[in-house]
């Protein structure tokens, strides 16, 4: 069994502290309510289950550190990065998301 999860955020996201790309997890109610059973399901009887995450990383990367950042991702978290540039994500998590799509929610 395969999943596939698309949401705004990874479970981890990467930020540049002191001139360092560094990993931490990502706060939110998906991340906590999907990490317990992703894990329960990595050790049940299910031997054909695996999954992949495919979100925003939490920063705009560019060349070698974007390169970087996937491949730590996808060998460790089983993730698949979507890199925005400010602008987007301004715009549409921001602006659009936080101003027009969750108010009406």
């Amino acid at each position: 069994m395969r999943l596939v999860i698309i949401s705004n955020r990874l479970p981890v996201n990467f930020s540049s502290h002191k001139g360092k790309t560094v990993c931490h997890a990502s706060p939110g109610g998906l991340v906590s309510g999907l990490s317990h059973y992703l894990d329960e399901m990595k050790e049940s009887s299910v031997s054909d289950f695996n999954y992949i995450w495919v979100g925003w990383p939490g920063m705009n990367a560019g060349g070698g550190k974007r390169r970087t950042i996937k491949a730590e991702l996808e060998s460790r978290f089983s993730s698949y990065p979507v890199f925005l540039s400010k602008k987007e994500m301004n715009e549409f998590y921001l602006g659009f998301c936080n101003r027009t799509i969750w108010p009406l929610f």
